[in-house]
């Protein structure tokens, strides 16, 4: 058997369309490297983690894709992350219960906790990781560990 032959040019760049949900533009982070997609346990949001070659302290920001219903059309929400230092998020999960979501931010290299309700950074904190030069440097990776139920 002979399989026809594709060229890579004839799937880039990939479209697919959807009169329901037009395409969503990262372009006003201005990332340079996406580090992760992360979906809502009831998959109801999205976040997305990035660089930023022109992120300035102060300016972080996290976008938050509300999911659609079927049929119905999605948003994307800059959430702006609290802190003179912080530059953009790292690193992020949401909570088993969908609550709250974990954010690890570069410039401050805090932990932000962003409500899902209100999609508002509503507290942060230092993990307090060690760099080689004896200063702190942002969490890479975050785990939850669902509490015990007594």
């Amino acid at each position: 058997h002979s399989f026809p032959t594709r060229r890579s040019s004839d799937l880039i760049p990939l479209t697919i369309g959807n009169t329901n949900q037009p395409p969503q533009s990262l372009a006003a982070f201005n990332p340079s490297l996406i580090h992760q997609v992360v979906t809502s346990p009831n998959s109801s949001l999205a976040v997305v983690t990035y660089e930023s070659a022109s992120a300035t302290p102060g300016s972080a920001q996290l976008p938050v894709y509300k999911i659609p219903a079927p049929g119905g059309a999605g948003s994307l929400v800059p959430v702006p992350l609290t802190g003179a230092q912080a530059t953009t998020p790292v690193a992020a999960i949401f909570s088993p219960d969908y609550a709250d979501i974990f954010v690890s931010t570069a410039g401050d290299s805090n932990i932000h906790i962003v409500s899902t309700s209100t999609l508002t950074d509503t507290e942060q904190f230092s993990a307090n990781l060690p760099d080689v030069n004896g200063g702190v440097t942002p969490a890479q990776f975050l785990a939850v560990k669902p509490r015990a139920i007594p």
